[in-house]
């Protein structure tokens, strides 16, 4: 029951989702890296909690607290203490000495309109007293980022299913094809799952860094890559595919491109949106599927001891009541 083909087949191709989503993610952060993504869309996030009038963004990135946080030009993280330090320096004139009280509220009373409300809320919230005022830029900018991290996030899932999508039209890595093959072909369903075992084995005790890009993200791409390469999996342009390619001449390349996504569209989307949920989510799966096949047969019910039956009396024992008196019972 637990050794069954299909769960063989499902540890499978969770397998093959695992790899897909470790390459997809290390190709998302190399091309985020490269572009300066995070550095971006941090800076999209302070232009929208900050007004650009006098560029008061700008002033707020220039400040020596900030642009020691990166060599780059913009930080890709500004920690919130940093950004409230920096703020009221801006605010107080750039002096390194932080105003209070009056002095304080009419350098408010200066800034633009769109930064001057919610200053002058906060500082009433806080009673006049500057670390309480320090204390809810703080907060003010932390929920600020958090959407800010909401947009990223979205964006970094639109990227991940673009790319897995293309990996999946690279390699010609069909969920579909990859099912049939393997629901048929024993020898390579036991080979695979013998490889997600020994990857399950090998993985990090911390399954919070499954998924997670080392800072050598051009290592772990082409390492998974290669591993999935290996595999001797029913992916990449050969077989049928390879004479579709060879019958292009007859078909014309417009209609032979149409052929092959009639063929293969289903199974690359089905690729792509579980490459999308991420490694964690496939590692997790891919080891509950493992225990339960390795958990084997239930153990054995232990015998139960046997009833204690009475024996029937020998004759002229009787009773007082006259009832035949029980004598000791055997086990049968």
């Amino acid at each position: 029951m637990f050794n069954s083909g299909i769960l063989d087949v499902a540890i499978g191709i969770v397998f093959v989702y695992l790899l897909v989503s470790l390459i997809v993610t290390a190709a998302n952060e190399l091309i985020a890296a490269i572009f300066k993504m995070r550095g971006r869309v941090l800076w999209q996030g302070l232009c929208t909690l900050l007004p650009t009038k006098n560029n008061f963004a700008r002033k707020i990135y220039e400040h020596p607290l900030i642009e020691g946080l990166s060599a780059a030009r913009r930080p890709s993280y500004i920690p919130s203490r940093t950004f409230a330090l920096a703020l009221l320096d801006v605010v107080s004139g750039g002096t390194g000495e932080i105003l209070k009280g009056k002095a304080l509220e009419a350098r408010i009373d200066l800034l633009p309109e769109d930064l001057r409300r919610p200053l002058k809320l906060l500082l009433d919230e806080s009673k006049g007293n500057v670390d309480h005022f320090k204390m809810q830029i703080e907060v003010w900018f932390n929920e600020a980022m958090a959407r800010v991290g909401g947009v990223y996030k979205r964006k970094v899932q639109y990227a991940l299913f673009f790319l897995s999508f293309l990996l999946a039209a690279w390699l010609n890595i069909d969920t579909i094809v990859l099912a049939n093959r393997l629901s048929h072909d024993s020898a390579l369903r036991s080979a695979l799952v013998s490889q997600a075992e020994a990857a399950a084995r090998t993985a990090p005790a911390d399954r919070t860094s499954i998924g997670k890009v080392p800072p050598d993200a051009q290592q772990q791409l082409n390492e998974t890559i290669k591993q999935l390469n290996e595999l001797s999996l029913p992916i990449g342009w050969a077989g049928p595919d390879a004479d579709l390619r060879l019958h292009f001449a007859e078909l014309g390349w417009w209609g032979g491109l149409q052929d092959i996504f009639q063929r293969h569209f289903v199974g690359w989307m089905l690729t792509a949106f579980a490459a999308t949920l991420g490694a964690p989510f496939w590692f997790d799966l891919l080891n509950r599927f493992i225990n339960i096949r390795s958990a084997g047969k239930a153990p054995e019910e232990k015998p139960k001891n046997p009833k204690e039956v009475p024996l029937p009396t020998p004759p002229g024992l009787q009773t007082e009541t006259g009832k035949p008196a029980e004598t000791k019972t055997d086990r049968r």
